[in-house]
């Protein structure tokens, strides 16, 4: 998927279970936003799924970076609420 905002593009790949659940999410991005930041590849992998408020959704994640030397995982993540916008009325 490419999403474009202005001038900035940006894509990566989407990966699902058989039963339709975000399994891994991956891009390569920019390590740092010092000058001459270099691009590595970048992963987002959903360990395990709930349901909050009827949609169910990847509540345990890590983020990793893909590094010349080792993978890096620098982000475990648990989602313990999840609140949705109101509906909103569109005219």
């Amino acid at each position: 998927m490419t999403l474009c905002y202005g001038e900035i593009t940006g894509s990566g790949i989407f990966r699902f279970t058989p039963d339709g659940d975000l399994a891994l999410f991956s891009a390569m991005r920019y390590m740092g936003g010092e000058e001459g930041a270099q691009q590595h590849g970048w992963i987002i992998t959903a360990e395990s799924w709930r349901t909050f408020n009827g949609i169910r959704v990847p509540y345990k994640l890590r983020a990793t970076w893909k590094l010349p030397e080792e993978d890096w995982t620098w982000l475990r993540m648990e989602i313990t609420d999840v609140r949705y916008n109101e509906q909103v009325e569109i005219q």
